[in-house]
Formats: structure tokens, sequence, C-alpha cells
């Protein structure tokens, strides 16, 4: 079947024809047609026109064009429209190298055609056509043997064209195609951000389209990392997560404890705490971070400190230690005792339970001096000793000191002073030029001795009867008194040259000198002269006239 279509026109001032389509630059869309049980679908459109229509046809170099497209299986005809902003669509040939112009539909192989429509965001299409330098164009349409339509353009044998152009009174235009049922291609769920993460790209859910995952920094991705638009409307994988970075449990200290004791997520933490007795030495909080690590080392608990105990006097410590819960017990040296609570303990508030006791000394009982004797003192604390004496003509009987011992008790047992009255030392002498202070021999009597004036003491001054009837010293001797030597006048001499106590020395001068001073003088019993060395002076010229005289 044929069928031509004829426009009318105005003269054109150009010698070619040019049927040009213009493609939009908005998207497309695919629509895929199944062959339908019936003989045809019919769509009606309307292209909206303004009052003219402008055709221009630009004559080619060469004499043909093919434009080919493809007709379903069925009696229709493929038609494409541009939609436009405007009220007028625009064809535009463009020269060929051939002398023809085919339009062809090609049956496809299968049971269904597809007719791609671009979508345009205008209302109007345009058609321009260039006038061609012949006088007319035949359009003709060839019915293909098959199902579908083939139309091919023949390019005329004469130089004329035919161009019928049909002017509506109103503005629109009605064409009538028939299509066939449509399938729509397959999309899947629009996928939704993930929490905490992102996807890319945005809003791709057609059929192949591929969708990456990914986290923000922090959060892990649980699940695939991209999924695949398939052709039954699903995703190829699982729609993942993003979980936050899990950090690993941290351990108690010792002597302290953690909060939470589990595993931590991103951006939450942990508290450490320490037992009673114990200090945090560290940071006491730690945040989990993005890399999955803790942003500090854990603390430790040491415990806390007391002050330093220090040893009573005359006691010990067991030990010198001062962490909590210590406990330093105290001890006396021996002959002390303990004044206080033997041990303390390191408390959790930094204080010992117990002040540090005091050692004081063992006493002994109390002593009573014994008859006719006394005692040197009255302590009694160790390690007191105590040293007895009795009275004169009595003797000790024991010895004579006692000491207060550790254990509290005495040393010694208590003494008595018995009477004795007879001598038990030798009768004393007093030395020559010397005397005794007592002639009394009996026990722990001491004698004095003392010397005359001139003499002086030779030996101890005094000597004790002893216990055992001797005398502690040797009666010492008195020795007469020295004075310095002394040396004769000048043109003199001495009687002697003795210096001993009580000697007198007679000076005297030689002939024809007169003795100028005393004539003697003597030791004296503080060992000095009583007069000093006289002189001797010349007396010549008396003697001289004595002489004469003779």
């Amino acid at each position: 079947m044929r069928s031509n279509t004829k426009e009318t026109k105005p003269d054109p001032t150009t010698d070619s024809t040019t049927l040009q389509t213009t493609k939009p630059t908005t998207d497309f869309t695919t629509i895929q047609t199944t062959k339908p049980t019936t003989n045809s679908t019919t769509i009606q459109t309307t292209i909206r026109t303004t009052d003219s229509t402008t055709l221009q046809t630009t004559k080619p170099t060469t004499d043909s064009t093919t434009i080919q497209t493809t007709a379903p299986t069925t009696d229709l005809t493929t038609i494409q429209t541009t939609k436009r902003t405007t009220d007028f669509t625009t064809i535009q040939t463009t020269k060929r190298t051939t002398d023809s112009t085919t339009i062809q539909t090609t049956i496809p192989t299968t049971d269904s055609t597809t007719i791609q429509t671009t979508k345009r965001t205008t209302d109007s299409t345009t058609i321009q056509t260039t006038k061609p330098t012949t006088d007319s164009t035949t359009i003709q349409t060839t019915r293909p043997t098959t199902d579908s339509t083939t139309i091919q353009t023949s390019k005329p044998t004469t130089d004329s064209t035919t161009i019928q152009t049909t002017r509506h009174t109103t503005a629109s235009t009605t064409l009538q195609t028939t299509f066939i049922p449509t399938t729509i291609l397959a999309e899947c769920p629009v996928l939704t951000v993930p929490t905490n993460g992102s996807l890319s790209p945005v809003g791709s859910n057609t059929y192949q389209d591929v969708v990456t995952f990914s986290c923000d920094q922090g959060y892990e991705l649980d699940g695939s990392t991209s999924v695949t638009c398939q052709v039954d409307g699903t995703w190829s994988g699982n729609i993942p997560h993003c979980n936050a970075v899990q950090c690993a449990a941290r351990q108690a200290p010792a002597n302290g404890a953690v909060s939470p004791t589990g595993a931590v997520s991103y951006r939450n933490g942990v508290t450490f705490t320490c037992n009673t007795g114990y200090v945090l030495n560290g940071v006491g909080t730690a945040m989990c971070q993005a890399d999955g690590t803790w942003s500090h080392t854990a603390p430790t608990c040491p415990p806390i400190q007391c002050p330093t105990v220090t040893a009573q006097a005359n006691g010990a410590i067991s030990t010198t230690a001062t962490s909590y819960q210590t406990v330093v017990n105290f001890t006396c040296n021996p002959g002390y005792v303990l004044n206080g609570t033997t041990n303390t303990t390191c408390q959790a508030n930094g204080t010992w339970g117990n002040p540090v006791p005091t050692c004081t000394p063992i006493q002994c009982p109390i002593l009573t001096a014994p008859a006719n004797g006394a005692f040197s003192t009255t302590e009694t604390s160790y390690p007191t000793v105590v040293n007895f004496t009795c009275n004169l003509g009595y003797v000790l009987n024991g010895t004579t000191n006692t000491t207060c011992q550790a254990d509290g008790t005495w040393s010694n047992l208590v003494r008595t002073c018995r009477g004795e009255m007879m001598r038990k030392c030798p009768t004393l002498t007093a030395p020559a030029n010397g005397a005794l202070s007592t002639t009394a021999t009996f026990y722990q009597t001491v004698v004095n001795f003392t010397c005359n004036p001139g003499y002086v003491l030779n030996g101890t001054n005094n000597t004790t009867c002893q216990a055992d009837g001797t005398w502690s010293n040797l009666v010492p001797t008195c020795r007469v008194r020295q004075c310095p030597t002394l040396t004769a006048p000048a043109n003199g001499a001495l009687s002697t040259t003795a210096t001993s106590y009580q000697t007198v020395v007679n000076f005297t001068c030689n002939p024809g000198y007169v003795l100028s001073g005393t004539t003697n003088t003597t030791c004296q019993a503080d060992g000095t002269w009583r007069n000093p060395v006289p002189t001797c002076r010349g007396e010549m010229s008396s003697t001289l006239i004595d002489t004469n005289s003779l």
C-alpha cells in the first residue's frame, strides 16, 4: 500500500532541501514495546502550531539522503517528534552523496519494536525546510511485505518539488499513530543514605545502575560496599549499614575498676576508679577514637601513703613501710615498758590509726637504806645504780652497790652495816716536822697529814683504813723548804752557801771596802730570804790618811 503526502509552500529562496531534526538537550526515555495480540493500538498525538509553518529546503549537493527508522511488525508507522519550546517543528535534510532519500523501516527479528521518544520541556515542535533547487520532491512510502512499514523516500526524475502544507484554522495538528503495549525498564527501590555514611551516585535506581557506599570517620561498613540494580528490580547485595567503630574492652587497673566493662563504640568512653585506700594515678577517663584506639592509657591505683613513722625513744618499729593497710608494730628495748598501743595501721584517709607509743623505764622496788648506813640515790628506774655506805665505825656487809635490772629486780640483795669499833689498821706516826689529823685506826678512818711551817709535804696528804686492815696510802714526809741560792756581793763574801729553811747567811766585804746594807739574811718558811744581798763600797782615802799619821 502506498501513501503520498504533499505540502505546498511558498517559493524558497534557496536551491537545496534540508531536513534537520533538532536533538533535545533533555533526557529521553527508552520504551520497549512487546508485540500486541491485536492488530494495533492507537495513540493520538496533538502537535500545537501557530498560524504559519515555515518549511525551508536547501538543495543538496548530491541526489539523495537516506534516513532509516525501525518499524513494528504490525501495520504501524514510527514517528519521531521533538518537543520544542516554540510552536513550530524544524526538520532539516542535509545534502547526501546519493541520488535518493530513503526512509526505511526494518522489521526486527523479535516480537517487539523499540520506539525512542525525546522528552521535551516545551509545548511545540518546529519544522524548518529549505527550498530545493528543483520544483518538487516526491516522498513515497512503500509498505513492507511483512507486518512492518518501510518508508522510503526516492528522488524524483524531474526537477520539481511538490510540498503541500495544510493550514489549520486552529492552533493544533492531530496525528494518529498506532503503538504496541510497552514495558518500562526495571527500576529498583530508591536507596536511602545510610546513617553516618554516604552513597554515590545519589538517586540511581535504574537497571544496571551501581551504587557505592562509604561511612563517615569513626564508622565502618557492615554489608556490601556496592550494589547493582538487577533486571528483577532488586539490588544485588545486602544494603549496608554504618556501625560505629568499636574499641576493645578496657581492663580495670589493679585495686580499681572500669565502667563500662565491655567494648565501647566510637565517641563513647570509659571511667576508671580506684578502690578505697588507693589513689588514681593518671587520666580517669578514656574516649574511643575513630581508628579504634583509646585516647589515653589506663591509669594505675597505687595505695595511699601515710606519714613516715619514727621509732620511739628506747624502742623500735617492725617496718618503715607507709602504704595503705600497712601495720606497724612497736616494741621497747629491754628494761623499758610500752606505754600505749602495740601497733598502728595506715588508714584509707592517709592517717595512722593509733599514735606512736612511748617506752618508759621499768621500775624496781624502792630501796631502804641499811641501818647505820645510807645510799646514793632514791631513783629506782632501769638501769639505775645505787651505791651504799655505812656510818663511821660500821662495816658494810655485802656489795657496795646494786643495779635495777630489766626484769624490774635489783641485782644484789640488800646489804647491812655492822659495827666494827676495834682498830683494824696499824697506828700511824706523824712525819718528822709534821702532824696527823687523827690517831684512829678503825675501818674507813681517813687520816690527813700536814707539815710544820718551813716544810713541804712529800707524798699524799691522807690515807684510809681499808676493810682488809691496811692503809690506802703510805705516811708522807715533810721536807725542809729551800730558798733561792745566794751570790756573794762584789768585793765581798758569804758565810755559807746553804739555802734551807732558817739558814742564816752573813755578808762581809774585802779590805778597803765598806758594807752597804744588812750584814746577814735568813731563809724564811715561805721560801724567800728575809733581807737582800748587800753591796761592798770602796774606802781608799781614809786608809791613806791613817797611814801618814803613822
